[in-house]
């Protein structure tokens, strides 16, 4: 299977799921559906009608979709995805930076963002590096 993200072939990422969950609203069967997940090992996770509010279940017209990455990277610190959104173009970066001055991840990351294209990027995620000196 070849998996394509805007075109551009990516090497297979191991076992995929797509499922329709009927909403996750209820604690209960949230821990259900993510142990189900965890058990079959599955390294992406395609999710729809998610609902993960009380109020979304009732309203038929109501959507939402999740996607769950497991192991993002080989050292599970960082996930950048170019998405289109509402006719967008994004980067989306996740970003779980080291608790200390690294210019190998910084320079890595830099040049994996740069790979991805020149579109806007929206980042969140940590970093607890802070001066030294106040």
């Amino acid at each position: 299977m070849v998996i394509c993200i805007l075109g551009k072939p990516v090497p297979a990422l191991g076992l995929l799921m797509s499922w329709n969950v009927r909403g996750l609203h209820n604690m209960v069967k949230k821990k259900k559906v993510l142990h189900f997940i965890r058990s079959k090992k599955c390294d992406v996770v395609f999710m729809r009608e998610t609902h993960l509010l009380p109020q979304e279940s009732q309203n038929s017209k109501s959507r939402g979709v999740a996607t769950l990455i497991n192991n993002a990277d080989e050292a599970g610190r960082m996930l950048l995805m170019l998405c289109e959104i509402q006719g967008n173009s994004i980067i989306l970066a996740n970003v779980y930076a080291p608790n200390r001055d690294d210019p190998a991840f910084f320079g890595l990351l830099e040049k994996k963002l740069n790979d991805l294209g020149d579109y806007p990027i929206i980042m969140g995620g940590t970093s607890t590096i802070t001066p030294r000196h106040l």
